[in-house]
This record gives structure tokens, C-alpha cells and sequence, in this order.
């Protein structure tokens, strides 16, 4: 019985390895895609990006863990079938619980390893990639302005910096066009400066030291004020089309005891919508024991189906799943479905289907 038991491992865990790691680079190119404009556009610091794919990394695998197990058993199964080692099983008296044990051993594996990422994992990369975004978004990045390069991205200002000091990111002989007071325009000269961006990220302060501000009323252009500046900071308003730098946590951002929180004690709205999200977490780790006996399953039907049976069947039945479980949750979310159905209707469905097949697999084995 080991070696059977040996034999399936070597027949699953190969396929699931190698459909993680191509299920999670085409979802991983998806994702990133979104942020690579942002990331381009404001020149992010390669530590930047990195902790960009380290916050985006749990997102993935929960859903990629799971589906490339599925796909790995059924695959590897479906190889067994085809080359007639199911039945030779059969018949040296190895039951279709006897197969299904190795597999039910990964399953729980499986669980355990997605379980990890939605209930700890997850929340903290959704949070951290939420806030790095902003960051990233409203502060114009340092290695955008460039020496003696007009720079217009600010409203209603025009910078021009003669050179910068790449230890300190300060900016040495810096001219400035502002248009941004109403009833004045002003041209501001100064010996340095530097950007700052306030806690909340909802402006951007432009300090500088040591200069002349040239300003000229609107109702008379022809007059002209000087004035001499030791320090003299600039606030910029931050217009990014998003919220300000994220304060309060969205249900996807928090851990398992906020959400305990939040079910205990939070208004109505608040508490529906984290008990949704505390059911999520626990219903996805749990398809991993059901695509365990749902491989077994399918892959266990008639060799006469071949060999590429088992990865068009798993890809087909991963994607219902997540389109079930995908819809299901947001019509919970808004109230349409309950939660025992939303939620956990696409483990339920998938689970009794994987028993109907279960009850049939040994026999279609024979024929």
C-alpha cells in the first residue's frame, strides 16, 4: 500500500507544482500590469516595486494554491487512468478510499497552507499594498524631477532645478512659475529645497531657502514686488482620484479578530459586510479537502477518456468555482443571497458533486 500511496504523490505533486508556478506568473503578470503604469509614471525605487510584489504575492497564491492542487490531482489521476493503473489498483484490491487517502493528506496541506494566507497574510498584504499605492500615487518621486528639465506635473506650478544633491534629494538653484495663488502670479528664485508630503498625503508641501519672490497682481501686470525669503514653503492640494492616505480599514484589510470586532460591535452594514468577509476566509481554505476527493473523481473515469482529460476538466471546473465563489460573495455582500448560500454555495456545490462521482468512479473504471 506505501507504494501505491507513493506512486499517486509522485503522479499529483509534480502537475500541482508546475501549474502553481505557471497559474501564478499569468495571474502575478495580471495584477502587477494594473500598477505597472502607476510604477512607470512616478519612477518608483526598485524597493518600491519589490515590496509591490511582496504585498501582491498573498492575493494570489490563495486562489492559485488551491486551483493548481485541483488541477495536479485530476491531471495526475487521469495519467493513472489512462494507462490502465487505476484498474490494475482495482484489482489488487485498493479501494477508492485506499487512492483517495494520499490525496485527502495533500488536501489538508493544501488547507493549511491557504488557510495561513486568508486569515493572516492576506489582510496585511491587502493593507500594506494599499497604502504603498497611495504613497507611490501622491508623492511625486524624487528621480522624477530631473536637473535642468521643466517640470509640470504639479498644479499650477512650473519647476525648473538646476541641480540635485542625490544623497540628500535636495535641489540646488531652483526657479519656479506660480500661478496657483488667485489674483498673483510670482516667480520664486532659491539657493535649494526639497519636497515634503504631509502624514495624512493630502498635500504636498514645496519647501525652499534662500531666494527672491517676483510677484505681479493680475489688475496691474505692470507692477512688479520683490521680496527676500529665508524659508518659504508652498502647499500643493494632491488630486490623485482616490481616497486620501487610507485610514480606516476596508473588511479585505483586516485580521480575523478585527472582523470579530467588528461582528460584536459595528453597525449593521459594517457587521454584514465582515461577516462576509470572516466567512470567506474560511470557505476557501476548505475547497482544498474537497478538490482533493474531486480530483480523485474525475480522474479515477474510464481510460478510454485519455490523457488530457484531466487538465481540461480541472480548468474548466476550477473557473465555475471561482466564478461561483466570486459572484456568490458579492451577491452576499449586497444583501441578495445569505451567507450560507453566497458564500459557501460554490463549496457545497462542488463538494456534492465530488461525492456523486466519487459513488460512480469505481465502477466506470471496469468498463
Amino acid at each position: 500500500m506505501k507504494r501505491v500511496h507513493q506512486i499517486i504523490y509522485q503522479e499529483t505533486i509534480s502537475p500541482t507544482l508546475i501549474a502553481l508556478v505557471v497559474l501564478s506568473f499569468v495571474v502575478f503578470t495580471r495584477e502587477f500590469g494594473r500598477l505597472a503604469e502607476l510604477l512607470i509614471q512616478k519612477n518608483a525605487e526598485p524597493m518600491a516595486i519589490l515590496q509591490v510584489v511582496v504585498y501582491l504575492i498573498p492575493s494570489i497564491l490563495v486562489f492559485t494554491i488551491p486551483f493548481s492542487f485541483l488541477i495536479g490531482t485530476l491531471v495526475g489521476f487521469s495519467r493513472l487512468a489512462a494507462d490502465s493503473e487505476i484498474i490494475a489498483m482495482r484489482a489488487g484490491g485498493v479501494s477508492v478510499v485506499q487512492r483517495l487517502w494520499p490525496a485527502l493528506k495533500l488536501g489538508l496541506l493544501v488547507t493549511a497552507l491557504t488557510a495561513a494566507f486568508t486569515l493572516s497574510l492576506l489582510p496585511n498584504g491587502n493593507w500594506q499594498l494599499r497604502q504603498l499605492r497611495h504613497l507611490i500615487r501622491v508623492a511625486p518621486a524624487e528621480t522624477q524631477i530631473k536637473p535642468r528639465v521643466f517640470y509640470e506635473e504639479l498644479p499650477g506650478i512650473l519647476l525648473y532645478v538646476e541641480d540635485i544633491d542625490p544623497e540628500e534629494s535636495v535641489w540646488k538653484g531652483i526657479f519656479v512659475a506660480d500661478s496657483s495663488a488667485e489674483g498673483e502670479k510670482r516667480i520664486i528664485l532659491a539657493k535649494q529645497g526639497r519636497s515634503l508630503v504631509d502624514p495624512d498625503g493630502t498635500r504636498l508641501q514645496l519647501h525652499f531657502e534662500e531666494g527672491n519672490i517676483y510677484s505681479t497682481p493680475d489688475e496691474s501686470p505692470e507692477k512688479i514686488q520683490i521680496s527676500r525669503f529665508g524659508t518659504l514653503d508652498i502647499p500643493i492640494e494632491i488630486v490623485t482620484g482616490e481616497p486620501t492616505t487610507p485610514k480606516v480599514k476596508r473588511p479585505r484589510d483586516k485580521t480575523i479578530e478585527d472582523l470579530r470586532v467588528d461582528i460584536r460591535q459595528a453597525d449593521p452594514a459594517q457587521r454584514h459586510s465582515s461577516q462576509v468577509e470572516l466567512n470567506r476566509r474560511i470557505a476557501l481554505p476548505l475547497s482544498g479537502i474537497i478538490f482533493a476527493v474531486l480530483g480523485v473523481s474525475l480522474g479515477s473515469r474510464s481510460p478510454r477518456i485519455g490523457r488530457g482529460y484531466g487538465f481540461f476538466i480541472s480548468v474548466v471546473m476550477a473557473f465555475i468555482y471561482y466564478i461561483l465563489f466570486a459572484t456568490g460573495s458579492t451577491l452576499s455582500k449586497g444583501g441578495v443571497l445569505p451567507i450560507s448560500l453566497g458564500v459557501w454555495g460554490a463549496n457545497i456545490s462542488t463538494a456534492a458533486l465530488a461525492v456523486f462521482v466519487m459513488k460512480r468512479a469505481d465502477s466506470e473504471a471496469t468498463l
